[in-house]
């Protein structure tokens, strides 16, 4: 979707002077990792935060392939401003289904006040700036200050794993209680 926006933004000739590259055209060819270091210098106490334009065109020219003439400082900005909408309206969706699985739990639980652990995996949720705190401001907005706090999230190391051996579990379990398998031939 950055990348998409980016494209949009230098076809209406507003970034990069009209121009794009390659890299930018590709699809798929802007990831987290770029957006993530696009928005870490404007992060305060950050690496990069004491010249935060420069660590930016920095990573445009180099991952992007961008001309360094091509890159104004208003460029530098819009880019990771971009990049920040977007990493937030990710961090958003994630608390959606967050908050969808709170209030679904609530009904279970007969409203026991109960610490809710959610389990977050992949780079994203461990290196992306803010992306935790993003979370817990949408999950404030939609479930309450109170019940927010419940909220617990923890890094999942190898959740793709884990969560392939739950339903592998949940299945045997289904099946050995006579639940029939849908087998696809």
């Amino acid at each position: 979707m950055t990348r998409n926006v980016l494209l949009h933004l230098v076809d209406s000739q507003v970034l990069f002077k009209g121009y794009s590259t390659r890299a930018l055209n590709a699809h798929y060819g802007l990831d987290t990792a770029l957006m993530s270091a696009l928005e870490a210098p404007f992060v305060p106490n950050s690496p990069a935060s004491s010249d935060p334009l420069a660590a930016v065109r920095d990573v445009l020219t180099s991952s992007l392939g961008l001309a360094p003439a091509l890159v104004a400082d208003a460029d530098c900005s819009a880019a990771a401003r971009v990049s920040e909408v977007v990493g937030t309206r990710g961090c958003r969706l994630a608390a959606c289904a967050i908050a969808a699985t709170v209030r679904q739990t609530e009904k279970t639980t007969q409203g026991q006040e109960k610490e809710l652990v959610f389990g977050l995996d992949g780079s994203l949720v461990e290196f992306y700036p803010r992306f935790e705190q993003r979370v817990r401001d949408a999950l404030v907005e939609i479930l309450g200050e109170e019940d927010a706090k419940r909220v617990k999230i923890a890094l999942a190391k190898d959740g793709s794993g884990v969560g392939a051996a739950l339903c592998a579990q949940a299945a045997a379990a289904m099946e050995s209680k006579g639940a029939t398998t849908v087998r696809k031939d």
